[in-house]
């Protein structure tokens, strides 16, 4: 990109760009000033390469000063007049803007948002606004608009004035706004100030962490329920939502903040609501284990907040070998010591071994790992279902023939082929795939329930599983879930009932060979 030594053609009206001005607004008042029909010609003009760049928020623009100097030199003369708008590009990808890492996703690059009053009154848009946790104007307590109040169309920065729509030229200004309370105009404050959060775990003292937290915090209460079953952290989701769906999370966070702190433990309904089905597990924690996948793991959010979001008080950290034994435990040193300890045989042993629960001795000195041994001990306790609690999870009888050959729920111990308790990690699995596919379809509530059906054939288990894996794949057609959440309460059409209706009439009547070679995951 090279500058022009002295002047740039085609401009021939100064316009400075007030302070708090959002850039992409500042630059459409340019254009339109200038007689450029948009922001894009007004670029071109200045010898600015408008391949491949983002019309919403600009933001290549903010990251390439030549280009910020040649704009300011267009503008006013002055080539550092919009280095106040220059941001440092980091990794995630995020900005580095008024001191502040603020995620990509949230800018509204593309959406904008306006207030009717403030375009009438000023006659700029304030630069808050590109933020999208900022939903409300503060000044005139109102919710901002995104649509054009006449044809319904989403606004966008692709259009040749400021104060019009880009598809039917309606007047921005005469909006009728929508009134709202204070409670989430000081939400919208904290987001555009572009500073630090106070935040409140268990512990019930407030901590001021990073901005760029909080709106990943804002992030997770706004993402779709299929997202927080599939553990899905997508990379862009908050910058294309609608005004009203970013305000209902501003909503949430209204409700959680008191005295200028925020107590996430308010927001735990979210997780609650978007894990339901994970309540049907009859462990300990799952909802919440599940809930720490997305929260901590992919949002990147610190164990203490996300525990704080998902769980009424802290989750039990499993107590160390050193601890309970005083700092001296035990040394086994032979499969048969490991056995007695665990109270089992030894091909429970060895099935802890094949699932990597144990591993070889450290050393003939010091034996297994204790650490090892007592979560092969929790394992045991926890960590498999009883045929009895298999029955509830599944909720139909289950069929001693199919579960022996079952390539579906497969027995924890491969080599302990009586032993037919199944992973509670392999069901909390399948449980969630469910869940995803479910939330993602829209939840449909019609249907013929998979239980009524299944009973009525003689393999009422097989029927089921059949049923779980067609909807693991995708293969079923939209199916509610009733609020218990054992499989037999999958609620299916009546297209996929004649389905399975056709499947095992052809099976049982020809003979008792098991399904699931064919079907199983």
């Amino acid at each position: 990109m090279k500058m022009e030594p002295d002047w740039l053609p085609g401009c021939y009206r100064n316009l400075p760009c007030l302070p708090g001005e959002a850039l992409p607004g500042y630059l459409l008042r340019l254009a339109e000033a200038n007689g450029y029909e948009s922001i894009a010609a007004l670029l071109r003009a200045a010898g600015i390469n408008t391949r491949g760049l983002n019309m919403g928020y600009s933001s290549k623009l903010r990251t390439d000063a030549e280009a910020l100097a040649i704009l300011g030199r267009m503008a006013v003369g002055d080539p550092g007049h919009l280095s106040g708008h220059a941001a440092k590009v980091l990794d995630g990808p995020a900005f580095f803007m008024r001191e502040c890492r603020v995620d990509s996703d949230a800018l509204l690059h593309e959406r904008v948002q306006v207030c009717p009053q403030c375009l009438a009154e000023d006659g700029y848009i304030k630069e808050e606004l590109e933020l999208a946790p900022v939903t409300v104007c503060s000044t005139h307590k109102v919710l901002l608009v995104d649509e054009c109040p006449d044809c319904g169309r989403s606004l966008d920065w692709k259009r040749s004035s400021l104060m019009a729509c880009g598809h039917c030229g309606a007047d921005l200004r005469m909006a009728t706004p929508t009134p709202v309370g204070a409670d989430v105009c000081e939400v919208a404050e904290d987001f555009a100030a572009l500073a630090p959060f106070r935040l409140v775990t268990h512990g019930g003292e407030p901590a001021a962490d990073m901005w760029d937290l909080m709106f990943r915090i804002f992030k997770a209460l706004a993402l779709p329920d299929a997202f927080w079953a599939s553990t899905e952290w997508p990379r862009r989701v908050v910058q294309f939502m609608p005004v009203k769906e970013r305000h209902a999370v501003v909503g949430l966070l209204a409700k959680a903040r008191r005295g200028g702190s925020y107590f996430l433990s308010d927001l735990q309904p979210k997780a609650r609501a978007a894990l339901a089905p994970m309540l049907a597990i009859p462990r300990p924690y799952v909802l919440e284990q599940c809930a720490l996948l997305l929260l901590q793991s992919e949002a990147g959010i610190t164990k203490e907040y996300a525990e704080a979001m998902c769980s009424q008080q802290p989750l039990p950290r499993a107590a160390k070998g050193v601890e309970i034994f005083s700092g001296r435990p035990p040394s086994l040193r032979t499969p048969d010591e490991v056995a007695a300890f665990l109270a089992s045989d030894w091909q429970t042993v060895e099935g802890l071994m094949a699932r990597k629960v144990l591993t070889n001795p450290i050393d003939s000195e010091h034996g297994y790992d204790i650490d090892e041994l007592l979560a092969g001990q929790t394992f045991l306790h926890l960590g498999v279902f009883t045929l009895a609690e298999m029955t509830a999870i599944v909720g139909v009888p289950l069929d001693w023939d199919d579960l022996v050959h079952s390539n579906f729920l497969r027995p924890w111990n491969s080599r302990n082929p009586s032993d037919l308790r199944v992973a509670v990690g392999e069901v909390v699995s399948i449980q969630m795939e469910l869940a995803a596919k479910w939330a993602a379809n829209g939840r449909p509530t019609s249907g013929v329930l998979l239980r009524d059906f299944a009973l009525r054939t003689d393999r009422p288990f097989q029927v089921v599983s059949e049923a779980v894996v067609l909807a693991l794949r995708g293969d079923l057609n939209p199916f509610g879930w009733g609020p218990r959440f054992d499989w037999g309460g999958l609620k299916i059409s009546e297209q996929d009932e004649r389905r399975l209706s056709e499947m095992f009439r052809t099976q049982l009547s020809g003979s008792s060979k098991n399904h699931f070679g064919h079907a199983g995951v």
